[in-house]
């Protein structure tokens, strides 16, 4: 299974440690993955790429994002937002290349610009991310229980964290 997903047979083992998978096992001990468990490695496997911790993967999966369609649907509405940007900065560089070879230099102007929009420096908003979120959000969970989030959260406020980690960010592409 590792080899026909392309990962390795320790990341496999990873996930059965933490839970996220169980592979049935043969009478020799060698683990089997059935077309349900094939379809939770594909889950796994995709929540992963999209940056998501182990930790959170479990919690999506034991929760709102249960079923594979969810997981499916989230995937695919993240791809399609990426494939927005990367078409634009695509569009971008073409026109920067082209200014390029017309004129031999690009302006500061046209610099920032390119790096703002393809050097992969902008990162979500917070307001972004609840938008994307909030559909899968209200699909999967009572506003009871949203509530009940709300109120756990308690002291932790997402948009210090995030203004802290991009002041640090921009030190150190300034050093």
């Amino acid at each position: 299974m590792a080899e026909r997903l392309g990962v390795s047979s320790k990341a496999l083992r990873i996930y059965e440690r933490a839970g996220l998978v169980r592979p049935a096992r043969s009478d020799k001990g060698w683990r089997a993955y059935g077309p349900g468990q094939q379809a939770r490695l594909h889950q796994i496997l995709a929540l992963k790429r999209l940056g998501l911790s182990l930790k959170r993967i479990g919690e999506l999966l034991a929760g709102e994002m249960g079923s594979l369609d969810a997981v499916l649907a989230f995937q695919q509405q993240v791809l399609e937002a990426r494939r927005l940007e990367t078409d634009r900065a695509l569009e971008l560089l073409s026109v920067a290349r082209s200014n390029l070879a017309r004129w031999g230099v690009l302006s500061p102007d046209d610099l920032t610009q390119l790096t703002r929009e393809t050097a992969m420096t902008k990162t979500m908003s917070d307001e972004a991310w609840a938008k994307t979120m909030q559909p899968h959000v209200d699909k999967h969970f009572t506003a009871e229980e949203q509530d009940a989030f709300r109120a756990r959260k308690g002291d932790f406020d997402q948009s210090q964290v995030t203004r802290a980690w991009d002041a640090l960010i921009s030190e150190g592409r300034a050093l």
